[in-house]
């Protein structure tokens, strides 16, 4: 019998869930295949010796993922839809990631951006709101199914 892949999982320790504020962090494990994103935009706060710089990378196109995987303390999805090629889709996705991994990726001619200042956007969330945020979610596979 073959093993169904869960498109993601719940990791409550794990040594590569360290953030720069906190060792063995949970982290809410998000593992998708053949995706694609429009409108993405990947923003990172660096603290410097001068103060907080922001660096902003947006693709000028839709971007494909063959298999993505993301480590994440906190996560929020706008709604939920049903795509003409695809299982599941969803808008308005925010997430505080800190690990990303993809073994094969589409991305088209980006721009980069560096800005002086930027605030955080998103706190880490606690293990028991990581448990929701996953039953949430879970609730929300279980509906998108044929």
């Amino acid at each position: 019998m073959k093993k169904k892949n869960k498109p993601f999982k719940w990791i409550k320790k794990q040594r590569s869930g360290d953030t720069a504020e906190q060792k063995d962090r949970p982290m809410l494990e998000l593992k998708f295949q053949n995706l694609s994103a429009d409108g993405l935009m990947i923003k990172k706060l660096v603290k410097t010796s001068k103060g907080v710089i922001t660096i902003d990378m947006s693709p000028e196109d839709a971007v494909f993922f063959n298999t993505l995987s993301l480590n994440v303390t906190n996560a929020g999805f706008g709604n939920s839809y049903l795509p003409t090629n695809g299982n599941i889709g969803l808008k308005d996705v925010k997430l505080l990631a800190h690990r990303v991994t993809s073994d094969s990726s589409s991305i088209p001619k980006f721009n980069l951006r560096f800005v002086e200042g930027g605030q955080v956007e998103m706190e880490p969330k606690s293990e028991e709101e990581l448990l929701q945020l996953k039953a949430g979610l879970e609730q929300l596979l279980k509906i998108s199914q044929p």
